[in-house]
């Protein structure tokens, strides 16, 4: 059952992603590595372009400054150091209402390539809470040490209640 589990779960990144993680997959351990989250929003109720579902590896300060302003996110931009940490972006697309989320919760470097883990949660209502019902654009973004790797990336799904 676990193993079928694991394919498909796999089977889901190759098509949500176009990737899929290498040297035995999620099965490897390799070494983790520090992730410092900069944002994760639905950026519900907020009116701007829909986003396309993908993921950009951004490697100096002006990527990752029009990024924070292509996402509508209108942050101030933290200092990194891009000789030493590298910004994930990571976009679910738009959403029909406010029940979905995006993190990155993970990552490891294997041997030819750094696992990115990408949760995707999603809200489920009750009789007393349901998700706010205005379109939404789930973002993330974080830091990672730099690697002379190829990033791939993993998505999880997990799910939570609807609390008043």
């Amino acid at each position: 059952m676990t193993k079928s589990l694991f394919k498909l779960v796999v089977t889901a990144l190759v098509f949500a992603f176009g990737c899929a993680p290498e040297d035995s997959g999620a099965t490897a351990q390799g070494t983790p590595l520090a992730v410092e989250p900069v944002v994760a929003m639905s950026l519900c109720n907020q009116y701007m372009e829909p986003t396309k579902k993908g993921i950009k590896v951004l490697t100096d300060k002006a990527a990752f400054e029009a990024e924070l302003t292509a996402s509508g996110l209108g942050l101030i931009p933290p200092e990194v150091d891009f000789a030493k940490k590298v910004a994930v972006a990571v976009h679910l697309g738009e959403k029909p209402d406010c029940a979905y989320s995006i993190d990155v919760t993970g990552a490891r470097e294997l041997a030819t390539s750094v696992v990115v883990e990408v949760t995707v949660t999603t809200t489920t209502s009750t009789k007393d809470c349901s998700p706010n019902d205005s379109p939404s654009n789930p973002v993330a973004l974080a830091l990672l040490p730099k690697r002379d790797k190829r990033f791939t990336f993993m998505e999880l799904s997990a799910s939570k209640v609807c609390s008043p």
